[in-house]
């Protein structure tokens, strides 16, 4: 009991910490995905005896990328809507009716559990919604928090529903959520 040598860390601000999130859900753009500056020779000596100077080299005919919109929130708001997402299933999990819910189905129950901090705004609601579902994509995909549920069984495959073709965006968020066993809450 003294000298304060305990094993409790003191609590730290973290505010400097944030999250991108892309609209896509891919890796931010790298320096391949940007077009190389070219280096344009000096113009040549006009007394010089080459006949063929070096041209500048042609315009690049790759097409240009779109730029992914990049959405930046903080770890604590991450944090916030993972956990409450998490929890929830969690808990429908452990309950004796042992029923998960859709992407869509857990997108509007977390939207109901903050509707005093968005308020009665069409607007903010639609931000949040969005926001909530980068979220999810990122647990999904990303941090292997969340998984998607079939037929009971854990699906390996996160981008494919059961029968292959043409599982779209629609068909994604219509699967069964479950929180990975080895997630400690």
């Amino acid at each position: 009991e003294g000298g304060g040598g305990g094993g409790d860390a003191p609590n730290t601000a973290r505010t400097s910490v944030a999250t991108t999130i892309t609209e896509e859900g891919d890796e931010p753009p790298t320096a391949q995905d940007t077009e190389p500056s070219t280096v344009v020779p000096p113009n040549p000596d006009p007394n010089s005896t080459n006949p063929n100077p070096t041209p500048n080299p042609p315009p690049s005919t790759k097409p240009k990328k779109k730029k992914k919109k990049k959405t930046q929130i903080t770890f604590e708001q991450y944090e916030a809507i993972a956990n409450g997402i998490s929890t929830h299933l969690r808990s429908l999990e452990t309950s004796s009716s042992s029923s998960n819910l859709t992407w869509t189905q857990a997108t509007e129950w977390y939207l109901t559990q903050v509707t005093s901090e968005i308020g009665e705004s069409e607007e903010e609601a639609d931000k949040m919604r969005k926001l909530v579902n980068m979220v999810i994509k990122r647990l999904v995909e990303k941090d292997r928090v969340l998984m998607f549920m079939d037929d009971g069984g854990v699906d390996g495959e996160t981008g494919e529903a059961d029968g292959g073709g043409g599982g779209g965006k629609t068909e994604e968020k219509e699967r069964l959520l479950g929180v990975h066993p080895n997630y400690v809450i």
